[in-house]
């Protein structure tokens, strides 16, 4: 008996992908590799940053213990409550709302620098695009591949390394346009923009304007899950203290403790060990917790919640109306209005 009859739908054949469409899947599949491999790297240091980020604390706060305190039980109690602050952080991008509402906004995710530029945007002032790629080469090393981990076999590794480069290194970037009005492309051509991280900041401080307001005070609150393929950093990447040896991931974040400097460590501490404490960026917007997603980031699926500045954003203005039509398009729940 043939197995025709047991079948009600018909099967049609996939339509084949282009040549853009198929490149995007594959440096979407190294995206995801490259993560995966530096996040396996860093969690190989784990008992060694555990115990540099121990030191610290013992050296920041042990003078101050009564001497009947068990320091070293003390230290390893902050240490932990450091780190459980940082996992349970929102991720929050900051922005303007006043620039990013102006007229409609009509996108469906947050795109990275090269995406944008590839789209005819003029990247943001805060962000010049030969830092950013400079900044992106030390601290991810898109142009070398990343380190291997004793855990991923050599052959395997090749393959994803190979990968990387190919869609992660741009080559340098060059200026295709006029001087005052540049156009900056990638020398390379296999390379893709959605390789690269999209960033957000880290708010263990809580502060009601998001975590990073030197880009502004409206902000979207990402979903949870997108700390698990992320990277985070003690600092903006834009400074030169970020590198490759101090990235931390959700499992291992102890180089946060040891390689930030004291105010920051002091208020790391502070927002740890007191109840209510909070904290915001410096006016440099450097001293921050710096998370980079390696994954796209998409408003109907990926924000938990917008937040706007009624500064930015007047209620009853085009610009509200604006956030409104965005947030319902998206099913982004606006919860609140706050003026900083």
């Amino acid at each position: 008996m043939g197995l025709g009859k047991w079948f009600t739908r018909v099967f049609s054949r996939p339509e084949q992908l282009n040549v853009q469409q198929r490149t995007d899947v594959l440096a979407r599949m190294a995206r995801t590799n490259m993560a995966s491999a530096t996040n396996a790297h860093i969690f190989e240091r784990h008992d060694t940053d555990y115990q540099e980020a121990l030191a610290r604390i013992k050296v920041k706060v042990g003078p101050s213990f009564p001497p009947y305190f068990d320091a070293a039980l003390c230290a390893k109690h902050i240490v932990l409550l450091i780190v459980k602050m940082i996992q349970d952080a929102d991720f929050t991008i900051n922005f303007r709302a006043d620039q990013w509402f102006r007229t409609e906004n009509t996108t469906a995710s947050y795109t990275t620098m090269y995406e944008n530029m590839a789209r005819g945007i003029q990247p943001n002032p805060l962000n010049p695009p030969q830092m950013r790629e400079q900044a992106e080469n030390r601290v991810f090393r898109y142009d070398a591949g990343p380190q291997q981990a004793r855990s991923l076999p050599p052959a395997s590794f090749k393959v994803v390394r190979s990968d990387i480069i190919k869609y992660g290194a741009s080559g340098g970037l060059q200026n295709r346009g006029a001087p005052a009005q540049p156009t900056w492309q990638a020398a390379n051509p296999t390379f893709a923009g959605l390789m690269r991280p999209r960033y957000s900041a880290v708010n263990f401080g809580k502060h009601k304007a998001g975590a990073a307001t030197l880009y502004g005070q409206s902000h979207f609150v990402l979903k949870a899950y997108l700390r698990f393929n992320s990277t985070y950093s003690h600092v903006d990447t834009f400074d030169d203290s970020a590198n490759n040896g101090n990235l931390c991931c959700y499992h291992n974040l102890y180089k946060i403790i040891s390689a930030c400097d004291d105010d920051f460590l002091d208020a790391l501490i502070r927002c740890a060990t007191q109840p209510g404490a909070t904290y915001s960026s410096d006016a440099e917007g450097t001293r921050i917790i710096e998370a980079q997603i390696h994954a796209d980031v998409l408003f109907n699926r990926d924000v938990e919640k917008m937040i706007v500045s009624i500064k930015e954003a007047p209620l009853g203005g085009p610009i509200y109306h604006n956030v409104k039509k965005f947030a319902e398009r998206h099913r982004i729940p606006v919860l609140r209005f706050v003026s900083v």
